[in-house]
């Protein structure tokens, strides 16, 4: 009875929430706690912090972090382009010139300042192009990099379009009134001559030759041609293999004079009618004198 007794109570403590060994071991175990923040500035600085993220700081911080991250990234992409920029791998091996035939190497490569060793990547193609252009022969150029290494410098240079005599020297006049050395390759160009007093050059009046020139060879005159032109008084129109001569007054301008003059060669005979002067006072009053 005893034993029996004794396991009813056993059965009945563990039923009603008594506890088993396992349990009691468990519970015997000593429980330990997270330890808190510690004190000092942190700890009183979190309510400040949950505050400013309450009203709005973590866009904020958010965007502060953003933009500490791209400067970083900035400074830190363009420091190591400006390394690879310089590594020797990428330095130019070959510059190549296309296209000068008339100008000096030596003082072509003087001004492009473009020599083996130099970054290639970070050659500034522009001012490069400027300093080649200020040469007397170079109407223009392009400065290409078409591989790695590799700078080619393409050089249109000036074409005459006429002779100038400047102080008993000939010259040859380009479209941009750029004065280059004669090379004996132009041909029978138009002569303009007597078109400076003394040494001095006058833009205006080389411009006005030019204009002589262009719009008598549109009109189809191709044949030899010299214009003797000043500051002022007449302009003198010579077609040497005609005998022709046209004086041009100071008050009409180079463009009407050249169409008046075309117009009248076309009302003369072909043979031994165009010999004389033409005198062209004002527009539309004109004065033809036959050679005798």
């Amino acid at each position: 009875r005893r034993k029996r007794q004794h396991g009813r109570r056993l059965a009945g403590g563990t039923a009603s929430g008594g506890k088993s060994r396992r349990g009691a071991r468990k519970s015997a175990r000593p429980r330990t706690k997270t330890p808190g923040p510690p004190g000092g500035a942190l700890h009183w600085a979190r309510p400040l912090l949950r505050s400013l993220l309450g009203r709005g700081g973590r866009r904020v911080l958010v965007g502060a972090v953003a933009v500490a991250l791209g400067a970083v990234a900035f400074w830190g992409g363009r420091i190591g382009a400006q390394g690879l920029a310089a590594h020797p791998a990428l330095a130019v091996q070959e510059v190549e010139w296309v296209g000068a035939r008339h100008a000096d190497p030596e003082e072509l490569r003087s001004l492009a300042e473009v020599e083996p060793g130099l970054p290639w990547a970070s050659l500034d193609t522009e001012a490069i192009r400027f300093r080649v252009e200020s040469h007397p022969w170079v109407a223009r150029a392009r400065v290409r990099r078409p591989w790695i290494g590799k700078v080619r410098i393409l050089v249109e240079e000036c074409q005459a379009l006429a002779f100038v005599n400047v102080d008993g020297q000939r010259y040859g006049l380009c479209a941009d009134l750029r004065l280059v050395p004669v090379t004996g390759e132009e041909g029978d160009l138009p002569i303009i001559r007597d078109f400076a007093s003394g040494r001095e050059v006058d833009p205006g009046t080389l411009a006005r030759g030019l204009d002589y020139v262009n719009i008598l060879r549109d009109l189809g005159l191709q044949e030899p041609l010299q214009l003797d032109l000043r500051k002022s008084n007449v302009d003198i129109i010579s077609l040497p293999d005609r005998g022709f001569t046209a004086e041009v007054g100071a008050a009409i301008a180079a463009s009407e004079a050249a169409r008046s003059v075309a117009a009248f060669l076309e009302t003369l005979d072909a043979e031994g009618g165009q010999r004389g002067t033409l005198r062209l006072i004002s527009e539309g009053t004109a004065v033809w004198r036959a050679a005798a």
